[in-house]
């Protein structure tokens, strides 16, 4: 006899019969006829393939992302399952160095992802660092494992950082701009005479995609700031510059330019004072901050127009005594916060500890948005809502930022304090949980100035 599995469909009734036949009298179950295997299986009996479940797996897409100029910007990771899942599906990512380096090219960052049941992809976004440096292109990866329920199939991601920054000049290049260079008057020179800047017509220059280019530097979804860089791709000088464009969204503060007009969607910004001059091959930045962001954070028919500089007529008149360049100082600490200022964010959480004063003259900036004081578990108002990070902290890195924060106000710069923050609780928040009142939290509020 061929052995079989067999399973039966309807445990319920076969019982349910069985007792039925048992209550019978005797004389009724006798004349049944006895079943033979045959009848067994036709009536009771069905055959059933036993099916596996086959977990889903897990794949990471590649990215390329173009570096900006400052600050940072999102690249965005694609986690896929091969099918969804009827439960929870995780896994660990970590960043590992290729040819970028953490903390110089992008921020390292590790954690978990969840799939809930019936999901097949997942998001995992790597801020990239911006800069000015030419640099060939560079790389990095995110690397996946410890997967629950679920395996994986393509173990790394490679994200590629394409620069942006233009390459040296070579040193043969310049030779015949030499004699035009000696020429040219000192900067103290130039702009004590703006009559001489202001003579030649202006002339529209050669616009490529590479003249003038938008970066978002960083992006909430309501709101983004964005750096826009000016090239000269010409082999003259310009004296004055203006940038014309299109934008849906609302401009509410510039800096390093001036907005010159705006009519409905169209916006025309012209150079300050300070940065018109634009050497052959050199650029310069203009930055803003404007509504909405996502999507429509994107400036359309960007135009460049620079006039070039003309070389004056040397003429026997005596040299003018020199004078500091003017240049994009910052201000006595009672003069910064006007009605309208610029003060980017610096998370004071992380280590090492940022330099506040380095920052501010990289970027030609004097204010600064210190994020982020939260509750700590102490109750105390604290960076990043940590107990060792509290306003009297004795630690190490509570002290050098106490040091950071003197240093840039001696310089002449700013700084103001940004208390929440999207993760962690707020110490309103902590204050309301332990019912304390608004007399309390602006106490404490008071001690932190």
């Amino acid at each position: 006899m061929t052995s079989r599995n067999w399973f039966f469909t309807h445990t319920s009734h076969a019982i349910a019969e069985l007792f039925r036949r048992r209550s019978e009298p005797r004389s009724v179950r006798a004349r049944r006829k006895h079943p033979t295997p045959g009848s067994l299986v036709s009536e009771t009996l069905e055959p059933r393939s036993m099916m596996a479940v086959t977990p889903p797996s897990i794949s990471i897409d590649d990215v390329t992302i173009t570096e900006g100029d400052a600050g940072t910007k999102n690249a965005a990771f694609i986690l896929r399952l091969s099918h969804a899942a009827s439960t929870p599906v995780s896994l660990r990512f970590a960043t590992a160095n290729g040819t970028a380096t953490a903390g110089i090219d992008y921020l390292a960052k590790s954690g978990i992802v969840s799939f809930a049941a019936g999901t097949t992809t997942k998001q995992v976004l790597i801020a990239i660092k911006g800069d000015r440096t030419y640099e060939p292109n560079e790389t990095f990866s995110i690397n996946l494992s410890a997967p629950q329920r679920a395996t994986i199939a393509d173990r790394t991601g490679t994200v590629t950082i394409a620069n942006n920054d233009p390459a040296p000049a070579s040193t043969t290049a310049p030779a015949t701009a030499a004699p035009a260079t000696a020429a040219t008057p000192s900067p103290a020179v130039t702009l004590a005479a703006p009559a001489v800047m202001a003579a030649p017509t202006p002339t529209v220059a050669a616009t490529p995609s590479t003249a003038v280019v938008l970066s978002v530097t960083s992006d909430w979804g309501s709101g983004f700031n964005g750096d826009v860089t000016v090239r000269n791709t010409t082999s003259t000088a310009y004296a004055n510059w203006t940038v014309d464009f299109d934008f849906d969204g609302q401009i509410s503060s510039l800096w390093n330019g001036v907005i010159a007009s705006h009519s409905g969607s169209h916006y025309t910004v012209r150079n300050e004072s300070w940065n018109g001059v634009i050497a052959a091959g050199s650029s310069t930045t203009f930055g803003f901050s404007a509504t909405p962001g996502g999507s429509s954070a994107v400036l359309r028919n960007l135009t460049l127009v620079g006039s070039a500089a003309a070389t004056p007529t040397p003429t026997p008149t005596p040299t003018p005594t020199p004078t500091p360049t003017p240049t994009p100082t910052t201000p006595t600490n009672g003069d910064l916060w006007k009605e309208q200022f610029f003060a980017p964010y610096v998370d004071m959480g992380q280590y090492p500890v940022p330099n506040l004063d380095g920052l501010a003259q990289k970027y030609g900036v004097g204010l600064l948005t210190l994020g982020f004081m939260q509750a700590s578990p102490s109750g105390k108002l604290a960076w990043g809502g940590y107990d060792v990070l509290t306003l009297d902290s004795t630690n190490e890195q509570a002290v050098a930022i106490r040091g950071e924060i003197n240093a840039l106000r001696a310089a002449g710069g700013d700084v103001m304090v940004s208390l929440g923050g999207a993760a962690g609780v707020s110490l309103a928040q902590s204050y309301a949980q332990r019912g304390l009142g608004a007399t309390a939290l602006a106490t404490a509020y008071g001690d932190m100035v």
